[in-house]
């Protein structure tokens, strides 16, 4: 009976590759660095190798009846036995963004803001048992590419909703946010750390590179309220960014908002 050589050989991109042969009955399958395999059997994952060579049964040597049924099948066995390699290249950087603006209520100002976020993450795989069962075993493979853009949007996802929360519970206006950005890393990580567990996948960091406010109607009525409760508080005029318009501190060579000069 014929022995199969089932290995792959990395392009680089792919992050689940399964072998194209399913009816093998005995195989040999080398496992690289930096890759692991899962054998599956007739759709259920029996054995998880890392790193080596092995010899692989995919079931006894078949009966007369077997035999029959394969010959009728044009020489395929109707057993499947499906080999996937789950390639661990190391840490994979992440980059994500707000594709269209977030619409928020702003908690200070009550009036509706448009959010971008961008940020980056590095994440690895560290069950590739789980990454198989939540995602690939409906398909042949799944590329670093493919995963990293299904990754995004899990993270937006829970991005959007942190924001406004905290922004919220802080009681701190849209403006506000680009200030506290640390602080909203850290809080909103865990909830998309144990999202992606659930995939076999650690986050090793997150970060929120930049939550900027668009610039519109809404923003001007902030910084028109805010600066005119600022003058009311203070009892006192102070200079106007002349680009943004927003108010500044005494002595002020650059604007705080939009960098202008002043």
């Amino acid at each position: 009976m014929q022995v199969e050589l089932i290995k792959y050989d990395s392009n680089g991109d792919m992050l689940v590759w399964k072998h194209p042969r399913t009816d093998f009955h005995t195989a040999i399958v080398i496992v690289r660095e930096n890759q692991e395999a899962i054998l599956l059997k007739n759709g259920c994952i029996c054995k998880l190798f890392g790193s080596g060579k092995y010899t692989v049964s995919g079931g006894s040597i078949p009966s007369f009846g077997e035999a029959v049924t394969i010959l009728a099948m044009g020489g395929t066995s109707p057993n499947q036995n499906e080999v996937f390699f789950i390639c661990k290249n190391g840490a994979m950087k992440v980059y994500w963004g707000t594709a269209t603006p977030v619409m928020m209520q702003d908690p200070v100002y009550d009036v509706p803001v448009r959010v971008r976020a961008h940020g980056s993450m590095t994440i690895t795989v560290q069950n590739s048992v789980a990454l198989l069962q939540r995602l690939a075993e409906s398909r042949n493979s799944v590329s670093m590419t493919a995963f990293e853009s299904y990754c995004r949007g899990m993270v937006v996802s829970k991005v959007k909703e942190y924001v406004a929360n905290y922004a919220r519970e802080a009681e701190i206006s849209s403006i506000n946010l680009a200030t506290n950005l640390e602080s909203i890393s850290t809080g909103v990580r865990p909830m998309i750390s144990a999202l992606l567990s659930e995939y076999g996948i650690a986050i090793e960091t997150f970060i929120i590179e930049s939550l900027d406010v668009l610039e519109d109607r809404s923003l001007q009525i902030i910084r028109e309220q805010g600066f005119s409760n600022f003058e009311q508080s203070s009892g006192r005029v102070i200079r106007k960014c002349p680009k943004c318009h927003v108010g500044l501190v005494p002595n002020s060579k650059y604007c705080y908002l939009c960098g202008s000069s002043v």
